[in-house]
């Protein structure tokens, strides 16, 4: 098995990265083998995702005014 690769993906953002997929038919079922019943793997790697967030948000308090 083969380590996830981070490479730059032409048309892709920065952080784009493949790794092993499933084999798919021509209707886009993932093809299974028969004798163990798991997903056989494909050929090439496939991009899978991307690092970057879609959001960012944060939380924070203001503490003035505070006597003890």
């Amino acid at each position: 098995m083969e380590v996830p690769v981070c490479t730059l993906i032409t048309g892709m953002p920065v952080g784009a990265f493949k790794a092993q997929v499933a084999e798919r038919d021509p209707q886009g079922r993932i093809v299974v083998n028969s004798s163990t019943g798991l997903p056989v793997e494909a050929s090439e790697f496939g991009i899978c995702g991307d690092m970057n967030n879609k959001y960012q948000m944060g939380v924070s308090t203001n503490l003035k005014n505070i006597k003890a």
